[in-house]
């Protein structure tokens, strides 16, 4: 009896426990730490790397001489009487008194790849190609000096493809006016982009697309000189008038040059010829 009253006791006590327990509010979700989120302000920028100075330079300006500026080369010599007809060697009579014309003054220049002649030429526009390097033709041909030979005229040239309508420069690339500059390789090594702070911002002379822009100073050192020495740039103008054009509104003969290559970069993919065989 006293074992029966026992277990029945225990049974009532966990029904009890049950009942509280289903009494109670349920626990509260475990605690989560909030996120918090801190918006930490960006530092400065970095400061711009100034373009690096190269200095001053002395500037000239060169150009494609136009054989149509100048007067046509002296005809050949021939033989004439004392009447001035051409002597044949007929017996008019006085032909004991025949004379040689005046020598002609034409120059010959020669092709480098085996001294075919290219053109005879009046002295004057054959000195002022032999100076600018580069020269058209009064039958449109485009020629460029070449190099010493053995001909009876040296240098000689050789005619420029269509794609080369200016000329070519030392480092293989076609001559562009207003961008190309020649230089001195031991001071500015070819293939060099460079800022030259007079020219920004000045129209150039011509019509597109080689002219009638706004300069924005970017040029590459392309090409060289047998007068470009030391702290010396000459520019490439593309025709005398262009020359004559930017000197009456800006004499520059001296200029600030900076290194171009983090300026220039992005613009120059637009006008940076590439290298004929490259």
């Amino acid at each position: 009896m006293a074992t029966a009253l026992a277990a029945l006791a225990c049974s009532q006590r966990a029904a009890d426990r049950q009942a509280m327990t289903a009494a109670l509010p349920a626990p509260p979700p475990a605690w989560t730490a909030p996120v918090v989120v801190v918006l930490v302000p960006p530092g400065p920028p970095a400061p711009a790397v100034d373009p690096e100075l190269l200095g001053t330079f002395r500037m000239t300006r060169y150009y494609v001489a136009h054989e149509a500026e100048f007067k046509r080369a002296p005809a050949p010599a021939v033989a004439t009487d004392a009447d001035g007809e051409a002597d044949d060697g007929g017996g008019d009579g006085d032909e004991v008194l025949a004379a040689t014309a005046p020598a002609a003054t034409g120059v010959t220049i020669y092709d480098d790849r085996g001294c075919r002649p290219l053109a005879t030429l009046g002295a004057r526009f054959y000195e002022v190609m032999d100076v600018q390097g580069t020269g058209k033709l009064r039958d449109g041909r485009v020629v460029n000096v070449s190099s010493p030979c053995s001909c009876d005229t040296s240098p000689c040239y050789r005619v420029m493809p269509r794609t080369s309508p200016w000329g070519m420069s030392a480092s293989m690339r076609p001559l562009q006016p207003f961008r190309t500059v020649a230089v001195d390789p031991e001071v500015v090594p070819l293939g060099t982009l460079l800022y030259i702070e007079e020219l920004d911002g000045l129209t150039m002379p011509g019509q597109a697309p080689w002219g009638g822009f706004v300069h924005d100073g970017c040029v590459i050192a392309a090409d060289v000189g047998g007068h470009i020495d030391g702290m010396h740039v000459d520019f490439f103008v593309g025709r005398y008038q262009y020359k004559k054009l930017i000197d009456r509104r800006r004499r520059m003969k001296y200029v600030t040059i900076y290194d171009g290559a983090r300026r220039c970069a992005d613009g120059a993919r637009g006008w940076v010829a590439p290298r004929i065989g490259s």
